[in-house]
């Protein structure tokens, strides 16, 4: 009895570690454009005044041209109402690396962005930038080898700082290892 009550258990929690594990969601190829969509799950990569930050990677290939960017949900930001084109996302790792990216279009805030849940979606402020890599195979093997300490992005009036956990920074670095280059 106990070792069927001790297998239970443990089915119960290896179930709950696979199914919050960093993954591929889409991995599909669109019949109109004939281009490859490739995109990891929404992972929580910090904690803001209690409000999390989500973030996912994004592949989309065709022919020999690959095109990855990161994909942020940012809510509850009353202070960051727009994120110019270009502006910057730095990240800051514990190794001593340092991350670049620039924003490929202006974001503006608005009520739903910065969830990924269905649920309560016009209650939550949020804004939803995206940050293509330019030298993709040097920025993602820093992604890949080191763990984000902090990160900085830069919105239309100003910026803000996010600290990231352990936990989280193995998150991150998960989520960039779903990718090979």
């Amino acid at each position: 009895m106990s070792k069927t009550i001790t297998a239970v258990v443990a089915i119960f929690f290896i179930s709950i570690f696979i199914a919050k594990g960093q993954r591929i969601e889409t991995n599909e190829i669109d019949d109109f454009t004939g281009v490859k969509n490739t995109i990891s799950s929404w992972e929580t990569i910090s904690m803001a005044n209690g409000a999390p930050l989500y973030a996912r990677i994004w592949k989309l290939s065709e022919g020999d041209v690959e095109v990855y960017a990161i994909d942020l949900k940012i809510n509850n930001v009353p202070i960051m109402t727009t994120i110019d084109k270009d502006a910057e996302i730095i990240f800051l790792f514990s190794g001593g690396g340092r991350v670049t990216l620039k924003a490929h279009e202006g974001a503006i805030s608005n009520r739903g962005l910065g969830v990924i849940a269905r649920a309560n979606i016009s209650q939550v402020n949020g804004i939803n930038p995206k940050y293509p890599f330019e030298t993709p195979n040097a920025d993602f093997k820093t992604f890949q080898e080191q763990v984000v300490d902090r990160f900085r992005i830069y919105y239309s009036q100003g910026y803000v700082d996010y600290t990231v956990n352990n936990r989280q920074s193995r998150t991150i670095q998960n989520l960039f290892k779903l990718f090979d280059l």
